[in-house]
């Protein structure tokens, strides 16, 4: 009798551990049935998800006259069709979410496929549509954040999350009256986001789109997403897409996406990356930085640290970012990327670019590309740097280390045999930024361009539009349209 006892005590807390769904019936702010009622009814671990009932005549919206206070985990199921959504709203009065985990038991948030709009939380507390804080992961999956404003962060704040992860959202015309517009970040140690995008949102202080600030080693994944039209405003705003920084390693990844059309009223108008006190990683693959604008340092890439900056340039593209000198003392370095280290007795920045297209970058005064230390290296291969302006300033020296198969507008230091020196524009003949090919926008060598087969005939690696067809062209994308150039003048011929 013992053991059965023991066996059915067994199975019963066996059978409890599996978490329940609770169903929201309603679109009523509170009483039975009510989102906050079944919120509050949930226990850790619960699915909360929705009536299908309650978009069976059309669009309805949660009008929520209070923030929803809780400290569970739990797992939202939103509910939408191809026409028809359930909106949750804070109504332009209030917070929706306002959630405090327990890092050792209730860990995990998960929210999918809900819609919230217009929140306001605007009193210095932070986080509009989302404030949450501790545990150890937050999941926001095929989800909308709009129209909301907060402190800190005007779609979401998270404090003390250790790992973020966005996926297949929108992030959309949010504003923060401090730190990041659309995303504010505190102390997380990864973050990922992925099929998403990150559009029109604006701050007054970092980090127009995305903000993380850590005080430990911290990484950042952008995956075939789009984060475009955001701005930092204040004064001294840096990061108008992206702002990450941390006092330990930091590392960024922007991985086939485009960053484009953002603006920083002081550097970084795409992406600013840094560390305080360690190294710093910014890598860009098979991605477009493109039309960002900053004021001072890096009009499309900032990177900078106090040991050493690294920024890695694959298969990609980096045209048309404006930099205007800072106001206060008329400085402008980098239009298109600017690594920065600033300790001077081992500092360096290393710069490696690789099959990629910079051109048609801006600035008022310095070069398209800037480095800030005696020991920085600029590496260059398969690529076309071609800008309207000084191409590199390596420490005030125009030097690279030139690894082959490259076209420059002008003639730095540092070049070799293979490379192409003093083009023309319409010698390279680069066309207009779009979408030829592949997961971002490109500038593709038209037909006769002094790119076209030009490249290393011993590298058949993809470009940032596709395969390789022929000889690889010298750039990010490749033409494979037939008319060819294959020396260093056009053929009349051919064109």
């Amino acid at each position: 009798m013992k053991k059965i006892t023991l066996l059915t005590i067994g199975l019963l807390a066996f059978l409890c551990s599996f978490a329940g769904t609770i169903v929201v019936t309603n679109s009523n702010n509170s009483g039975a049935g009510s989102l906050r009622d079944q919120i509050a009814l949930a226990a850790n671990g619960d699915t909360i998800r929705f009536d299908s009932n309650l978009i069976a005549g059309g669009s309805a919206t949660i009008l929520l006259t209070s923030e929803i206070v809780f400290t569970k985990g739990l797992v939202f199921k939103g509910l939408y069709n191809s026409t028809d959504t359930l909106f949750i709203s804070g109504n332009n009065t209030n917070r929706i979410f306002n959630i405090d985990l327990n890092p050792a038991t209730n860990k995990t948030l998960i929210i999918d496929s809900l819609v919230l709009i217009n929140a306001n939380q605007d009193n210095f507390a932070g986080g509009s549509a989302i404030k949450i804080n501790n545990g150890d992961s937050l999941k926001i999956n095929n989800s909308s954040i709009s129209n909301s404003v907060g402190y800190l962060g005007g779609g979401i704040l998270a404090e003390s999350i250790s790992y973020i992860y966005i996926n297949n959202s929108k992030i959309v015309n949010n504003s923060s009256d401090n730190q990041g517009g659309g995303l504010c970040f505190d102390n997380s140690i990864y973050i990922s986001i992925n099929n998403s995008s990150i559009v029109g949102n604006n701050s007054y202080g970092n980090g127009g789109g995305i903000y993380s600030f850590s005080n430990s080693n911290t990484t950042l994944d952008v995956n075939f997403s789009n984060i475009s039209n955001n701005s930092a405003n204040s004064s001294n705003g840096a990061g108008g897409g992206v702002y990450s920084v941390s006092t330990s390693s930091n590392i960024v990844n922007i991985i086939n996406s485009n960053i484009d059309q953002n603006d920083a009223n002081n550097a970084g108008g795409g992406i600013l990356a840094a560390s305080t006190n360690n190294k710093c990683y910014l890598t860009l693959n098979n991605s477009t930085v493109d039309n960002n604008e900053a004021y001072g340092y890096g009009g499309g890439i900032r990177a900078s640290a106090p040991d050493s900056s690294f920024v890695t340039v694959n298969n990609s593209t980096i045209s048309n970012n404006i930099l205007g000198s800072n106001l206060w003392d008329g400085v402008a370095y980098g239009g298109a990327i600017n690594a920065y280290s600033f300790n001077t007795s081992n500092s360096r920045a290393l710069i490696s670019i690789n099959n990629s297209t910079i051109a048609n970058n801006i600035t008022n005064v310095g070069s398209a590309i800037s480095t800030s230390s005696s020991s920085s290296v600029i590496n260059v291969k398969g690529s076309i740097i071609h800008n309207d302006t000084i191409n590199i300033d390596n420490d005030e020296t125009a030097i690279i280390t030139s690894l082959g198969f490259n076209i420059f507008s002008d003639a730095p230091i540092g070049t070799i045999g293979t490379d192409r020196v003093n083009i023309t524009s319409s010698q390279l003949n680069l066309g207009s930024l779009q979408n030829n090919g592949g997961s971002t926008t490109t500038l593709l060598p038209l037909d006769c361009s002094i790119a076209i087969n030009a490249g290393d005939p011993s590298d058949v690696s993809n470009s940032q539009n596709g395969t390789i067809c022929g000889i690889r062209d010298i750039g990010a994308a490749e033409n494979c349209n037939g008319l060819t150039s294959s020396s260093s003048t056009i053929n009349p011929i051919a064109c």
